[in-house]
């Protein structure tokens, strides 16, 4: 009893100086380690959150307006080209027809009938007219009502006077209206385009016709040059009335309140998306600028967008507070035409972009400041509910270390603390399980192993056959660069070559008009002095004039001929190059036959070690086809080469004494395909060879000479690319014979279905 006394005594005093030591090591109390980061917390997240939610909307809104700013301009640019494009290019047609004398210059009849063709095709055009340096004047104007009118000045009937006439559906005169005086070569659209050489666009001016209504417009001025020396035949102009683009800009939907403005560099206001681009006052329309509108954001933005000189800085972006309210300004330059130089203006309310944001902004602080106050309250309440179970069942442990027989607390309404208690004794029996399941997880982990290496090894296999396609790709690639390397380099050779070609060829004119001239002042000298001096007979002796005036218009002849042999070289050549491109376009494949021919040209004509090759083309009518262009250029490359290497080797073992190659082509509208045969007389392919001729890598050909892709990218650009056939039919008796069959148009079907794979046939 003493001895066992004892030892509980030890126990007791060994737990109350434990107990004493936790007491005095410790420093914080557990409500407070709680709830103090915990606040800290919630206070710290919310506040990141809200800090981060207002710089993103901020953010948010600089990203929005640089969008909404180059989205605007870029709409504005391409309204501008599209509006204003076509006066230029329905000018170029006419002054083509003019500068070669297809029209006359001077006929008023036929220049009236066409400018009135040019009205009829383009009903959006308002009016067109051209003037000669002698003063005649033809214009043809459309009504309101749609009816054309002609306005005529002829300088020999009533020269310096419009004579106005009512046309009918015809182009001829129905009805005469008035007449009234007029001096086009003195006007600005006249004096813009012979100040300028060249298309260009004359100073904004006002519209006036015989209509009452007087607008803005420009003209698109066209001056016309003579071919043949380069002298002024006239202008052309076509006026270019703002009002559609007005109602253009009116229509962008940018913000409720945003502006776009169309202004010339000395601030003068061309289009506006609120608002007019003049006033009209007693009849007269005055231009509005940045000076004198009622629109007070254009006239405040004009101290800020313009240089000391008045004129508009080209490119200028920024924000500032225009009317008691900041602004995003956007100020571009756009010279996209010949002859113009304009500014595209954009103001844009901050307001309208960011009251959504503000509102949000403010809702989003409301309720941070909220959630961090009702973060605080349930903090406490949550600590005080957990901290006081925990320090009534510390204080119960401690009693219980010293006296085993005192009893724990009564159990907590959390769940994990009433839990704690009866933990203890379900340890033991939980570690026995846990020894037991992981056992079996051992055991399920060996089986997973096994079906892990399974897979490991199909996966390996999968593998090497993906590695194998991917070689056979790779090889593929590297053919098709090869063409594509080829129709480039073609094309640069073609482009240097014809520029010295060029100038030879057009100067090959002047020299025969040259040499012609000096040939008949030399008879003409002759006639007139038959016995010259004795010092100049030598010298014709040694000069041999005679050979040399019978001989000068051969060379020339010969040089002009060789000329033109090279310029079709170079045609050739470049045709070649532009078959190389990767996109399906509609193409004659007739050009490209003819340009492959000329690229192995020099296969094809022989030389001491090789035959001559000749080669017939028997051609069907010509047939577009869609396709690619670059693909099946490389198909008919790698055809005739393997033809031409077949037949070079018959030569030389003696089998083909007069080797030839026909290509022909058939175009077949019964089921849409486009069919081109490549046959030689060589001596067919073994039978040995027939089976394996199709797959990649497999060639007959020395070490060097052939790679054995030529036949296996054949069959993936016809068969897979476009839906075709690659056909091959052989004979000894007579060769060899390749069909390519495609469909003409992507989309028909076609009668014969790809193949699935390449087919060989022998000739009965």
């Amino acid at each position: 009893m003493a001895a066992m006394t004892m030892v509980q005594h030890q126990q007791r005093s060994s737990g109350a100086a434990k107990g004493a030591g936790i007491r005095k090591g410790a420093w914080i109390r557990l409500k407070f380690l709680l709830i103090i980061p915990f606040c800290l917390e919630v206070g710290l997240a919310v506040g990141l959150s809200a800090y981060w939610s207002i710089q993103n909307s901020r953010q948010a809104v600089g990203r929005m307006v640089d969008h909404l700013e180059n989205h605007t301009v870029e709409a504005v640019e391409s309204k501008l080209l599209q509006e204003l494009r076509q006066p230029q290019q329905i000018n170029a047609i006419n002054a083509q027809l003019l500068a070669r004398d297809v029209i006359s210059s001077e006929d008023l009849g036929a220049i009236q009938q066409q400018l009135w063709q040019s009205m009829r095709i383009y009903p959006g055009m308002t009016y067109i007219n051209f003037a000669n340096p002698r003063g005649l004047f033809v214009g043809i104007e459309r009504l309101s009502n749609g009816d054309l009118v002609s306005e005529v000045i002829d300088p020999q009937q009533h020269p310096g006077k419009i004579k106005r006439s009512l046309l009918d559906s015809n182009g001829q005169v129905k009805k005469q209206l008035d007449l009234y005086d007029y001096e086009p070569r003195t006007d600005d659209w006249y004096l813009a385009g012979v100040r300028a050489k060249s298309p260009t666009w004359s100073s904004i001016y006002t519209w006036e016709t015989g209509e009452p209504t007087k607008r803005l417009a420009v003209s698109a001025s066209y001056p016309v040059y003579s071919e043949k020396n380069r002298s002024l035949k006239g202008v052309i102009g076509i006026d270019f009335l703002f009002d559609a683009l007005q109602q253009q800009l009116q229509a962008l939907h940018i913000t409720p309140n945003a502006r776009v403005y169309l202004l010339e560099r000395d601030g003068k206001v061309i289009a506006a998306s609120k608002g007019n681009s003049f006033s009209q006052e007693s009849g007269s329309i005055q231009r509005l600028s940045m000076d004198n509108t009622n629109d007070q954001v254009l006239k405040s933005l004009g101290g800020l967008v313009r240089a000391k000189d008045g004129q508009l800085l080209q490119n200028v972006e920024l924000e500032t507070p225009l009317q008691d309210q900041p602004y995003f300004v956007r100020s571009a330059s756009w010279n996209g035409l010949e002859g113009l130089d304009w500014q595209i203006l954009l103001a844009i309310p901050r307001s309208d972009l960011t009251r959504e944001v503000d509102r949000s902004t403010e809702q989003t602080i409301w309720i941070c400041a909220l959630a961090v106050a009702g973060s605080v309250v349930l903090g406490v309440v949550t600590t005080r509910t957990i901290s006081r179970p925990v320090q009534q069942l510390a204080e119960a442990a401690e009693r219980f270390a010293i006296d085993q027989k005192q009893t724990l607390p009564p159990r907590s309404p959390i769940v994990e603390l009433s839990a704690l208690s009866h933990s203890f004794d379900s340890m033991g029996r939980q570690l026995k399980a846990s020894f037991e399941k992981l056992e079996q997880a051992n055991e399920h982990l060996e089986q997973a192993n096994l079906a892990l290496e399974q897979r490991v090894e199909e996966r390996t296999r999968e593998l090497s056959a993906a590695l194998t396609d991917l070689k056979d790709t790779e090889a593929q690639l590297i053919q098709t660069e090869k063409m594509s390397s080829l129709g480039q380099m073609l094309a640069g050779i073609a482009h240097e070559i014809n520029n010295p070609t060029s100038f030879v060829y057009g100067n090959l004119d002047y020299v025969q008009e040259y040499m012609n001239g000096l040939l008949t002042l030399l008879e003409m000298y002759q006639a007139t002095y038959p016995h010259p001096p004795e010092e100049i007979r030598d010298y014709q002796d040694d000069l041999n004039l005679d050979f040399l005036v019978d001989d000068l218009p051969k060379v020339v002849r010969s040089m002009r001929e060789g000329t033109e042999r090279i310029r079709n070289i170079v045609h050739d050549l470049r045709n070649f190059s532009r078959m190389d491109g990767q996109e399906m376009r509609r193409v004659d494949l007739h050009e490209a036959l003819t340009s492959t021919l000329m690229i192995l040209g020099h296969r094809l004509k022989g030389n001491g070690s090789s035959p001559t090759i000749h080669v017939v083309t028997q051609y069907d009518e010509a047939w577009p086809v869609d396709c690619y262009p670059g693909l099946m250029s490389q198909v008919f490359v790698n055809l005739l080469v393997n033809a031409v290497d077949a037949l070079e080797e018959a030569a030389l073992r003696g089998q083909c004494p007069h080797p030839e190659i026909v290509i022909s082509t058939e175009a077949r509208s019964g089921d849409g395909l486009f069919v081109v045969r490549i046959r030689d007389n060589g001596p067919g392919i073994p039978e040995s060879v027939q089976q394996r001729m199709f797959d990649p890598f497999f060639t007959t050909k020395p070490v060097g000479r052939g790679t054995g892709l030529g036949l296996a990218i054949g069959y993936q650009i016809v068969v897979e690319k476009h839906g075709g056939q690659l056909i091959c039919t052989t004979d000894p008796a007579w060769g060899t014979e390749f069909t390519v069959a495609i469909p003409g148009q992507r989309a028909a079907p076609g009668s014969i279905a790809p193949a699935t794979q390449a087919l060989v046939t022998v000739a009965a």
